[in-house]
């Protein structure tokens, strides 16, 4: 009977999982999920990318890259591993192409990630503690990272599911089963994600901890060899297929000594997870403290915590986000100290731990619902209409666009341009170039309104111009000479469109009227390779 109260339990907290991980699904329905300016649009393409690669299975891959780069210049095979794009891609394969497609798979990695920490609670907590699965699902980073296009919720959800593993092999060394299920899901998440590196770390000072590395070469020589293996096998691929972002990653001596470094994910904290989870995250430790029995699980959750925490403070590039790779230990920890704190309050009134474990978890839960509803969610809103629009008026046309929501242009107009007719040139590539950022190794190709207007003549053959109208005057020289010459008599403004972004307001569509030659080769400037590199591609074709 006990197995089956338990068996009934898992199936009604899966359930209630499920009913929370819809809350925010729910609340942010329309959201596209293209809100994050630079990444959210090239991870939403570069999946599209992958699945025609793998469709075309080229003889010169290099060159496929290129040639597909000269119609879409936004994916990004080269700077991030494939397993998503790859995951991306079935899944546009099956439901179609839309960004919602996209999130939706985001989205689905939040609920495994979710029901992983509910398994973990209810093995090494307390069966009740499935519940913290839920206030998983409902953290405000988590929130708000399913809902956006990023690696941030896969490498988090396959990062929580290798240590989850592993946690079991430590437990149960006798089976293989797990060490096989922690290394590859190690693997994987690696190829992910490449900060996510991080998780092997963990892993190894977890054998360090427990002192099994003897034992583990001993009987599973074959997994190590292949761990290593794995691990070797992931650096070669970030230093060969990343070099210069590899490099950037790095932050110089000055850096490391910079305090704000070392205390921004304290501060970020508060942004990815909820005050109660951060209270009951700190009681942990004076409930381990109290009962040996915590101890080893404290010893574990912190050394997770501590190793990710350093290992994303020393990385150059920082972001609050990045953070998710910890916010799993921060729930364990969370449920550790709320069920100490509920055996101590039950003890001296004689109430039902069991019981009033369960009350407290579903109070929390039900507080986290509604206040889901608070957790500002990014959107950015108009780009589908915009690209239909230009395709509509112009069913064979190049078009140009210039502005930070390229990105989201370019993937709509993908989406709706299954036979490769459109060409997309980013004002980034014809008329300057940077690397990384907007000032970082910055090149521009003209000199005044008349070269933008020879550029258009005879180096893109853009009969159509997008052009944001931005917020703010912030512009480099270039941009400022392509507003000179739209306002001339070489362009007709053809209609404008009331965008929602951050740092722009609409987008106006003008027509070019002059003479127009249309290059069979684009050139395609990529300053990150180095000054002066840059390649020249003729526009992919369907096959």
């Amino acid at each position: 009977m006990s197995t089956d109260r338990g068996s009934a339990a898992v199936v009604v907290q899966t359930a209630g999982i499920v009913a929370a991980w819809l809350v925010p699904v729910v609340l942010h329905a329309g959201n596209d999920g293209l809100w994050y300016l630079g990444d959210a649009a090239r991870h939403a393409i570069t999946g599209l990318f992958w699945w025609d690669f793998l469709s075309a299975l080229p003889s010169d891959p290099a060159d496929y890259v290129l040639r597909y780069y000269a119609r879409y210049p936004t994916i990004v095979p080269l700077s991030y591993p494939p397993v998503f794009y790859l995951l991306e891609g079935v899944a546009f394969r099956i439901f179609g192409v839309s960004p919602f497609v996209a999130k939706g798979l985001v989205l689905c990695f939040a609920l495994v990630g979710s029901l992983y920490v509910a398994a973990w609670l209810r093995r090494y907590v307390a069966r009740e503690a499935g519940w913290g699965g839920a206030l998983m699902a409902l953290q405000p980073g988590v929130v708000v990272w399913s809902n956006a296009v990023m690696l941030n919720i896969p490498a988090m959800t396959l990062g929580v599911i290798a240590l989850y593993h592993m946690r079991r092999w430590l437990d149960e060394g006798a089976s293989s089963a797990h060490l096989w299920l922690a290394i590859g899901a190690a693997v994987v998440t690696v190829l992910t994600y490449f900060p996510a590196a991080l998780v092997g770390v963990v892993v190894g000072a977890w054998l360090i901890i427990e002192g099994r590395t003897p034992a583990l070469w001993r009987r599973h020589r074959p997994a190590v060899l292949l761990g290593i293996g794995g691990v070797l096998l992931v650096l070669l691929l970030i230093i060969q297929w990343v070099p210069l972002p590899f490099a950037l990653g790095w932050p110089s001596w000055v850096d490391l000594a910079q305090q704000r470094r070392w205390l921004l994910y304290v501060w970020a904290q508060p942004r990815l997870l909820s005050t109660p989870t951060l209270i009951f995250a700190a009681v942990a430790f004076p409930v381990a403290w109290g009962a040996p029995r915590w101890r080893r699980d404290l010893l574990l959750l912190t050394s997770w915590i501590g190793i990710a925490y350093c290992c994303l403070s020393y990385l150059y590039s920082q972001h609050p986000r990045y953070a998710l790779l910890m916010t799993p230990a921060f729930i364990l920890l969370a449920m550790i100290g709320l069920r100490g704190v509920v055996d101590a309050l039950c003890g001296v009134l004689g109430f039902s731990a069991s019981r009033c474990l369960t009350a407290a978890l579903l109070a929390l839960v039900a507080f986290h619902a509604y206040a889901a509803q608070f957790v500002p969610v990014p959107s950015i809103t108009g780009f589908r209409d915009i690209a239909r629009f230009v395709l509509q008026e112009s069913p064979t046309d190049r078009v140009f666009y210039e502005g930070g929501c390229d990105g989201i242009f370019t993937f709509y107009v993908r989406a709706q341009d299954p036979n490769f007719t459109h060409v997309v040139v980013r004002g980034s590539k014809l008329l300057y170039a940077s690397a990384v950022l907007p000032t970082f190794r910055l090149q521009e190709h003209v000199a005044s309104s008349a070269d933008v207007i020879r550029a258009f003549e005879s180096e893109c053959g853009c009969a159509w111009v997008a052009l944001e109208e931005p917020e703010s005057e912030e512009d480099n020289a270039a941009v400022r000479y392509l507003r000179e010459a739209v306002r001339g008599p070489s362009f007709r403004l053809v209609r404008s469109f009331p965008i929602h972004a951050p740092a722009a307001h609409r987008v106006d569509i003008y027509q070019y009227l002059g003479r127009i030659d249309t290059p069979d080769e684009l050139r395609l400037p990529f300053p990150i390779l180095g000054d002066g590199q840059q390649f020249r591609a003729r526009p992919i074709e369907r096959r």
